[in-house]
């Protein structure tokens, strides 16, 4: 890929860090991070991920801010009320007397990071469709790339201690590097063929009880704002492509955090937070639409309701 930095420099720094793990009692965390040509992190991350990996993209357009990491050096993994904790732990305790090289000056998110989430439930989600996300992870990816503005850096990460094999870690980082590529991410297919079909996972009567509830509760000055959401279900002739639906968004929702968190079973992509209003000029426009009144079919009707949304 050309927009890849010196390996053998990269490579190097690994190889020393490893040596000097390996006179050490316990695990440590060696990372390796040098400046690359300015390149696309997330076209870079979806052409050269494995089948087998975990794979993590996030991205915000208007920023010209993108990170990508790819494959697993270490993952910290929890459960149950204490997640949180645990993980932070996990995390903490493998930093600790860590070996860098080329880390100076970087902008947040170069250099060696951790990509991964939280569940809201404790023991996570319960549909077989959650089952490779656990309820708290985080992982220390083999390779990350990052492009903050006009700025481009990659890194690479390996744990060494006393046992560890390190021309067999140099030798497999340097196969990882070696397979970077980098291409355009492919379009969403404008037509496909067979029926899509969505239904609600819950009844609407629940989604509206859930309303009203929330209604009466900011009347009686309880909460003053809550976010609802509503689950539904897309059956699709075919599987859509994560890289396709992750382009899509990265052009509509440029202002938004773009993610998708990949496994080898699934991936979770989503942007947040939905963009309120653009401006453009003296005018404004909005993507996100008041969930208060009913939609028209007639587009002169639907300005009309608008109109008598506006506040005076």
């Amino acid at each position: 890929m050309s927009g890849l930095p010196d390996t053998d420099h990269l490579l190097g720094a690994i190889a020393d860090g490893l040596d000097a793990a390996g006179e050490r009692t316990g695990r440590t965390l060696i990372s390796a991070t040098a400046p690359a040509s300015r390149i696309d992190p997330i076209a870079a991350a979806f052409a050269s991920r494995l089948a087998s990996d975990r794979w993590f993209c996030w991205e915000q357009p208007d920023r010209d801010f993108a990170l990508a990491a790819l494959g697993s050096a270490h993952e910290a993994v929890s459960r149950g009320l204490d997640r949180f904790a645990d993980v932070a732990r996990g995390c903490l305790e493998l930093a600790r007397d860590r070996i860098g090289a080329g880390e100076e000056g970087l902008p947040p998110g170069a250099g060696p990071v951790w990509s991964g989430g939280f569940a809201f439930a404790e023991n996570g989600g319960t549909d077989p469709i959650w089952s490779s996300f656990p309820p708290a992870l985080l992982v220390l990816p083999e390779v990350s790339l990052c492009r903050s503005g006009e700025r481009s850096f990659a890194t690479v990460n390996a744990i060494g201690g006393p046992g560890v094999d390190g021309s067999e870690v140099v030798s497999r980082l340097g196969a990882r590097l070696a397979a970077l590529r980098e291409s355009s991410l492919p379009l969403l297919e404008p037509a496909r063929l067979g029926r899509t079909e969505i239904e609600s996972v819950r009844p609407p009567s629940d989604f509206e009880a859930a309303v009203a509830a929330a209604v009466g509760r900011i009347r009686d000055s309880e909460i003053e704002k809550v976010v609802l959401a509503r689950e539904v279900l897309v059956r699709a002739p075919a599987a859509y492509d994560a890289a396709a639906v992750f382009g899509a968004m990265r052009e509509l929702f440029p202002g938004c955090y773009c993610f998708c968190c990949g496994t080898p079973e699934a991936a979770f992509v989503g942007a947040s937070p939905e963009t309120l209003i653009r401006r453009s000029g003296a005018g404004a426009a909005t993507v996100a639409l008041a969930g208060s009144a009913r939609r028209s079919s007639d587009p002169s009707v639907d300005d009309h309701i608008g109109q008598r949304l506006i506040p005076e």
